[in-house]
């Protein structure tokens, strides 16, 4: 009999079933899935829509019957736990007659008989498309026999790997749209940088498979370089309610590198990119809390030592706990067969349709563990092991904590890591929770524990460690307003939040369990303007950072509607420094326009650039940054430093040095306000605003 393994259609009376088998051929896992569509009448209800409930069987038997094969097993639903069932399946060449009992929300021994057709070898079917700054080149393909024999693992079949075969391989069959379009140097803006809503905008304007709605269409763009140097490759769902429909990744990383070893990182780091699109978690990041029995899903437990495309090769097999010093990319590159892990292909395969569709479910919302408790008796032990402490509070306002916000006011929280004892510590210096190091957990007011999951998974080449020296510590504002699961402070009452450093070889460290509280609305005025602030398109604008495309402009009106009509708050002040940059920025923007010539449909770019309104953007900063009466209303320390350097930099930009410079100086002055117990570290802020300050205008000398 030729391979069973794929996907079969057909109907039984009103309803559809798509059943995916997963017995033979390319790594078989002994298991089926599929989904019932439609809706079924029952005589206890009218009707109970299964429209695309997705389920799976995985205690597989089968009994040969000569010229068949019939298989049964039990089978769950994913999202309906209450109902269950039983399937018998009956095997005949490229044809199968599927036999469904069903019981649970209202069923009792409920039979369906579907009529199959095998429609497809593979599990699912997905559409790429490709684009291509100017001057990159497309990933793939790698021929390993060619160009790094010796590292060939044995039994490896001699085939090219592309993006294409390497999902063909996972049994998924990947269809590359022929063409691709050529993304000006320009859509980069002028630092030629690109940000995490530059490259949503690319998407939306360049993707012509875009959809309003889930589909199985997915869109990666190779980019020259991001904004943050360290990022090879990001999976971004910036301000698109419909999540993981594009990723990029970026051409600096793998320009210069040795033929072979560049086209054999850069076709991995597309495979990888696009795994994160379909909702897969690298190999050693699922479910952070679980290693000190935190999670309830032994299936998602990290595999720091998984030879997958889902893993980083520098961290292999250590993951987390890599010991100092450590790189594992030899050892990585010598052993990987180039595939997915057994887990992940069943994640590919047989997961709910929701949570691997391109706009579905948000990324790693279910595919984590869930934590039920921010406590647990192993967290003394390793803290006492770890040479670093790590200390949340809560935004820090001239000299004070505060812990109290008002709704609707962008979390900002102060992530302190410093020595513990008078010797110096190697360590990762990425407390930024988008650098995948630092984890934070927060317990809502109704009890219910979620991490928050920044909007962007960016994919980190190796970065050398830091040096940590005592009296010396790491500060760093964390930003917690809106994430992969929307916004996290939508409701007033009192939160606790929690972080996790994972640093490495007994230096993994938690932090002091965090209090803060969300105060109810003061006025009818605020409860008013609250119920059309969190809307997921605000959140995503104030996560990822300023943008000045036209699609955003209600939402950008409606922030300088909330500043107008809520003075002298903090909501407003945190409002206002975002519209200084939004008014102080120049913005590039992208839009289509399509006409038919002889029957052949033409698409036109036409790129339009936003001119900086220095003067309004100097009054919204010059707001941000007024003294409040109280330190309730204040923008927190961190970000203050950064928007005294904004504001010399907008007046540079409107030509006016000597403004700009005394900027500057009361940047400094406003270091010796804040940072009052710590000479070493003030002496050091204070040398980098002098800096700043030497540089401003370098651009206007230069040129005479």
């Amino acid at each position: 009999m030729s391979p069973i393994s794929g996907t079969y259609q057909g109907v039984g009376g009103d309803v559809e079933l798509v059943l995916r088998l997963d017995i033979d051929g390319n790594s078989p896992l002994n298991m089926l899935s599929g989904e019932l569509n439609q809706s079924v009448e029952l005589k206890q209800f009218n009707y109970f829509n299964l429209r695309e409930h997705s389920f799976i069987g995985d205690d597989i038997s089968r009994e040969d019957r000569g010229n068949s094969l019939i298989i049964t097993t039990s089978i769950r639903f994913y999202r309906l736990p209450e109902l269950t069932g039983t399937m018998e399946v009956e095997l005949r060449a490229s044809s199968a007659v599927a036999r469904v009992e069903l019981t649970g929300y209202g069923y009792h021994n409920h039979m369906l008989t579907f009529s199959l057709e095998k429609t497809s070898s593979y599990f699912r079917t997905v559409r790429l498309e490709v684009d291509l700054e100017n001057g990159t080149q497309y990933p793939g393909p790698y021929e390993p026999w060619h160009s790094n024999p010796e590292n060939v693992p044995a039994g490896m079949s001699p085939e090219p790997i592309t993006i294409q075969r390497a999902y063909q391989r996972a049994g998924i069959e990947m269809i590359v749209h022929p063409n691709h379009s050529n993304i000006p140097n320009a859509d980069a803006g002028v630092d030629g940088r690109w940000t995490s809503a530059e490259l949503h905008a690319a998407m939306m304007n360049y993707f012509s498979l875009v959809s309003n709605e889930p589909t199985w269409n997915v869109y990666l763009m190779v980019g020259e370089r991001f904004v943050n140097p360290g990022v090879s490759g990001i999976m971004f769902d910036s301000t698109d309610p419909l999540p993981r429909q594009g990723a990029a990744i970026f051409y600096s990383h793998y320009r210069n590198l040795p033929d072979g070893i560049k086209e054999r990182n850069f076709v991995r780091t597309a495979v990888h990119e696009i795994g994160h699109a379909m909702n897969l978690l690298h190999s050693f990041q699922k479910g952070v809390f679980s290693e000190l029995g935190f999670g309830d899903n032994p299936f998602m437990m990290p595999r720091s030592d998984s030879l997958s495309y889902m893993n980083y090769p520098w961290r292999y097999p250590h993951g987390h706990n890599m010991p100092t010093g450590w790189d594992g990319t030899p050892d990585y590159w010598s052993r990987f067969d180039f595939n997915f892990d057994p887990t992940e292909l069943m994640h590919l395969r047989h997961h709910d349709r929701s949570e691997v569709i391109f706009g579905g479910e948000a990324f790693g919302i279910h595919g984590h563990n869930r934590v039920t408790t921010l406590e647990h008796p192993e967290i003394t032990q390793s803290n006492n092991q770890s040479p670093v402490t790590l200390e949340l509070r809560g935004k820090r306002v001239k000299d004070q904590e505060v812990r109290a916000f008002e709704l609707m006011e962008p979390v900002h929280l102060e992530l302190k890591m410093a020595c513990k004892g008078n010797q110096e510590v190697s360590i990762v210096n990425q407390l930024d929770p988008n650098e995948g190091v630092v984890g934070i957990y927060v317990e809502r007011p109704t009890g219910e524990v979620v991490q928050f999951r920044p909007l962007m998974t960016q994919c980190l080449e190796k970065t050398p460690e830091a040096i940590l020296k005592p009296g010396l510590p790491l500060y760093q504002d964390i930003h917690l307003t809106f994430g992969k699961e929307g916004f996290y402070f939508q409701e007033p009452g009192t939160y606790l939040i929690r972080a996790v450093y994972l640093g490495g070889e007994r230096r993994t460290c938690y932090s002091n369990v965090l209090s803060l509280r969300v105060a109810a609305p003061r006025t009818m005025e605020q409860e008013h303007l609250a119920a059309d602030f969190f809307d997921p398109i605000n959140g995503h604008l104030l996560a990822v950072g300023p943008s000045g495309s036209a699609q955003f402009t209600s939402n950008i009106d409606f922030f300088r509607e909330v500043v107008e009509k809520l003075p002298d708050t903090a909501v407003s002040k945190t409002l206002a420094a975002y519209l200084g940059m939004v008014d102080g920025i120049p913005f590039k923007d992208v839009r289509h326009e399509q006409t038919v010539e002889n029957g052949i449909p033409i698409r036109q770019s036409i790129m339009t650039c936003t001119k900086p309104d220095s003067k309004q953007a100097l009054k919204y900063l010059d707001q941000a940054l007024a003294t409040s009466d109280s330190i309730y209303q204040g923008i927190p320390n961190l970000e203050s430093r950064q928007l005294w350097i904004d504001l010399a930099h907008i007046h540079e930009a409107s030509g006016d040095i000597k403004q700009a410079k005394e900027t500057i100086d009361l940047a400094c002055e406003f270091v010796q306000q804040t940072i009052v117990s710590n000479e070493a570290l003030r002496r050091r802020e204070i040398m980098r605003m002098e800096t700043i300050k030497n540089e401003l205008g370098g651009a206007e000398i230069a040129a005479a």
